[in-house]
């Protein structure tokens, strides 16, 4: 889900696909447990947030619903990546993911 800060509000499409990224890369550690320092990572913002651990384990309600809303948000970004066009806007593509899940 995008965050719904005053200070994170995403005003142009490629932030908040960028955002939904970011999403699923920490809902990707938490499900993983992939240490952050081996990541290939080399921009600044990857360690900026860094998702709270949470134990998770294969099979539990809380990991399969975490991980099935990390591939909803990945394929929307996807679904968003391929089909972007500059004269969409922004409220188009949020009522288009709201609509999704």
């Amino acid at each position: 889900m995008l965050p719904n800060h005053g200070e994170d509000l995403i005003v142009t499409p490629f932030a908040q696909v960028l955002a939904s990224l970011r999403s699923v890369r920490n809902n990707f550690l938490c499900l993983t447990n992939v240490p952050v320092s081996k990541s290939r990572r080399s921009s600044g913002a990857a360690t900026a947030v860094t998702p709270q651990p949470k134990n998770f384990n294969p099979g539990d309600e809380a990991y399969m619903k975490l991980a099935l809303e990390t591939v909803e948000e990945l394929d929307w970004c996807l679904d968003q990546l391929e089909t972007i066009q500059t004269h969409r806007s922004v409220s188009d593509m949020a009522s288009l993911k709201n609509d999704v899940k």
